[in-house]
């Protein structure tokens, strides 16, 4: 009887066979969806700190023009003001062409498979406009015949708050313009 006492003991303690890898799981094995990025990006966004915003971009702005000749330090940094926006609020979200991005005048949409697609934007300036992710962030290029702007969000691992880092080139410009603005999900 201790022999059958033991064994049951040791069926009971003993280490579960290997599964079978082409075994359907149990219902009580639940399998974690894939991250998806533009899921976790997608909502309304909304500045953490406006006034800290501002005065990073014009201080971005500034240390690009720094070099540039007087008389047309002041008209560059004016129209670089006016075509890098700051927007209060950004809306993301999926579209059945891709990406939608609505913030400001702007409301486009298009896939994000980092192909350039031409769009003509609110004031009839022609840009090409590329979408593609890089790990867990989104990557938009706006590029024209003057300069390109390249945005590039990346969410945080909570999904509450997102940080967007801007970079601005042209042709006339000594040194790109570089600065990020963080938002919160509203």
């Amino acid at each position: 009887m201790a022999t059958g006492v033991a064994a049951m003991l040791l069926a009971l303690v003993a280490l579960p066979a290997a599964a079978d890898p082409d075994a359907e799981p149990s219902a009580a094995v639940t399998l974690a969806a894939p991250a998806d990025p533009l899921a976790r990006l997608a909502g309304t966004w909304e500045l953490s700190t406006p006034r800290a915003a501002w005065r990073d971009r014009e201080r971005a702005i500034r240390q690009a023009t720094a070099r540039l000749g007087l008389l047309v330090r002041e008209p560059a940094r004016r129209q670089l003001r006016d075509e890098i926006p700051v927007h209060y609020r950004v809306e993301l979200a999926r579209a059945a062409e891709g990406l939608r991005t609505h913030a400001g005048a702007y409301d486009l949409t298009f896939p994000v498979d980092d192909a350039p697609h031409p769009w003509t934007d609110p004031w009839g300036k022609r840009i090409e406009v590329r979408q593609r992710l890089a790990g867990a962030a989104l990557v938009q290029r706006f590029e024209s015949r003057s300069g390109a702007l390249t945005q590039t969000m990346a969410v945080d691992a909570r999904g509450e708050r997102v940080r967007l880092d801007v970079q601005v080139e042209a042709r006339r410009l000594p040194r790109p313009v570089r600065f990020s603005v963080r938002y919160r999900r509203r």
